[in-house]
């Protein structure tokens, strides 16, 4: 079998992982599994060239060595480098399909760079935290794009970057970075939301990353001669990984 069909059955596999639980694991009945026969690979399977992505794996910057050193990053408290606000606590407006007019609602999970739906604007203003319509009330419900977005509950310290305007649940804390010289791209975002999710260990249920706590926490940077956050660097870093160009 070539690569694409051994793909094909791993998607045939993974796709009975519902059957399974820790109380009941896929040992002694793996053997039984129905998959399609060898006859019965669809031919989309088989006219696929997997060769034709190979250059999505490729750095945005090439032949570069940038080592991250982090015995020589410098501590900051989170209000030092992020302005951190608050989401709305809110009773979630009438989800719609994602069109013109909506934009994503942002909650507490760990998949789909915490997107949980996509809610019509005119709906956002005029629904209140408890779910009932009021007058026309955008105030401390619409975020900018251009900052990381945080779970303080349930997923704490899940970490995504939002390029577009969104709304969020209070369960989510949006931080904005204060240096207001730098513009947050996806790149610096990806390094710091790695550095955050590291954090997770330290919160959970009983004890949330609520925004009265975070402004205390510390994030380890890497920084430049002048002991200031080293932007440039972060953003290189992740350019020069693999895969990069794909980002």
């Amino acid at each position: 079998m070539d690569q694409s069909v051994l793909l094909y059955y791993c998607l045939c596999i993974t796709k009975n992982r519902y059957k399974y639980s820790w109380g009941r694991q896929a040992n002694r009945t793996l053997k039984s599994l129905l998959v399609p026969d060898l006859t019965e690979v669809p031919t989309w399977v088989t006219n696929y060239h997997n060769e034709s992505f190979d250059s999505n794996s490729q750095p945005i910057i090439k032949n570069v060595d940038l080592q991250l050193k982090p015995e020589n990053w410098k501590s900051f408290r989170y209000d030092e480098i992020f302005e951190i606000c608050k989401g709305f606590y809110n009773k979630k407006p009438p989800v719609s399909e994602k069109s013109p007019d909506t934009i994503p609602f942002i909650g507490a999970t760990e998949k789909s760079n915490g997107i949980t739906s996509h809610i019509k604007i005119s709906d956002v203003a005029i629904y209140n935290k408890i779910g009932k319509i009021t007058d026309v009330d955008f105030s401390g419900k619409i975020f900018e794009g251009n900052c990381i977005t945080i779970s303080n509950n349930g997923s704490v310290g899940e970490a995504f970057f939002q390029e577009k305007r969104f709304t969020c649940s209070h369960d989510v804390n949006p931080i904005y970075l204060k240096d207001k010289s730098i513009t947050l791209n996806k790149y610096i975002a990806m390094f710091l939301c790695t550095l955050i999710r590291r954090e997770k260990y330290r919160w959970g249920y009983g004890r949330k990353w609520r925004p009265i706590r975070m402004p205390n926490s510390i994030i380890k940077l890497p920084i430049n001669k002048d002991g200031n956050p080293d932007w440039l660097f972060m953003e290189n870093y992740i350019k020069s990984l693999n895969f990069s160009s794909s980002i």
